[in-house]
């Protein structure tokens, strides 16, 4: 008769428990991990819905108020922007940033072809609480500078040509906000057949490609740059023309009508820089893009979307931008 071994059973016994100890703590590990990437899963759609509704209120208000609104700023605590959300633990934050400030031009590019409108005058107000507070720039003078290109601009057989025209739209209001008359300035030249003939701006005042080859151009509202008035083609100058006192609103126009070929013959030229500035007093005004920013907090995280768009000449719908 053989000996029994009876430890051999407690062995395998406690092998037998503690891998089936060991299954059940990965099993309740893994379990743990599925739930915390649940949770974490469904905060980052929290976060993401939130500031997807920051920057949606940020749109509605600016296409409410127009170009040129700065409702606060994220940098300066409680000077943001709050939208309530269900959940009280999140907080949203946003601002609109669609005005230079008061030291700073209004800069911007001008690519091939393109349009970029700029109206000298704005929706003061300083949160979306506020009564529309009209600002425009009455008592001061403006200045319209285009920089030199990164190279040379293509002269096609040696043949000056307008790379950059511009308008200056006057609209005069009554006493009770309604509009009396709309009058438009537009630049022409001394010579009938040639809009580039002479010197920028005296005799044209066009930008042509000559004269931005040869340095920055600018021009400013005291200048008696050679134009007419439409309607009515009547001849004047700029001078004449703008009235810095009487409080009229302007729109000042910026158009790209030639190509913008380098003299190289190989590259592009990406675009033309400009500025717009006051000249009297200093004094912030619309820029030709504005920034919506949302930012949203819970708990210890943090998350900021900041988005810059382009202003239209006509806000018909919603701005929508696609999240990544």
């Amino acid at each position: 008769m053989k000996p029994k071994n009876a430890g051999i059973s407690l062995i395998i016994a406690l092998v037998t428990s503690f891998f089936l100890l060991g299954v059940t703590l990965e099993v309740l590990r893994l379990a743990g991990v599925s739930l915390e990437r649940a949770q974490f899963l469904t905060r980052g759609n929290q976060v993401f819905y939130a500031a997807e509704s920051g920057l949606e209120a940020a749109f509605f208000h600016h296409n409410a108020r127009g170009q040129g609104v700065d409702f606060g700023s994220l940098d300066d605590a409680g000077n943001a922007q709050m939208i309530s959300v269900l959940d009280d633990t999140i907080s949203v934050e946003w601002t609109v940033d669609g005005r230079s400030a008061s030291s700073d031009p209004s800069t911007g590019v001008l690519h091939e072809y393109e349009t970029v409108q700029i109206p000298l005058f704005w929706d003061g107000a300083a949160d979306p609480t506020e009564e529309i507070n009209l600002i425009d720039i009455e008592n001061n003078h403006l200045e319209v500078m285009f920089d030199t290109p990164s190279t040379d601009i293509l002269l096609p057989g040696g043949v000056d040509r307008v790379m950059v025209t511009w308008e200056l739209k006057k609209i005069e209001k009554d006493a009770g906000e309604n509009i009396k008359e709309i009058t438009t300035f537009v630049p022409t030249s001394t010579a009938v057949e040639d809009p580039c003939e002479g010197s920028f701006p005296v005799g044209h005042s066009f930008f042509c490609a000559s004269d931005l080859n040869a340095g920055n151009k600018s021009f400013q509202s005291t200048d008696a740059l050679p134009g007419k008035v439409l309607p009515g083609e009547v001849e004047t100058d700029l001078l004449d023309f703008y009235d810095a006192i009487s409080g009229y609103e302007y729109v000042l126009t910026l158009r790209s009508v030639g190509g913008l070929d380098a003299a190289s013959g190989v590259d592009k030229i990406q675009s033309l820089h400009f500025s717009v500035d006051t000249v009297t007093a200093q004094g912030d005004l619309p820029l030709p893009e504005y920034q919506a920013k949302a930012r949203v907090s819970t708990g210890d995280f943090q998350k900021t979307i900041a988005v810059t768009i382009p202003e239209r000449a006509v806000m018909g719908v919603f701005d929508s931008v696609i999240f990544d």
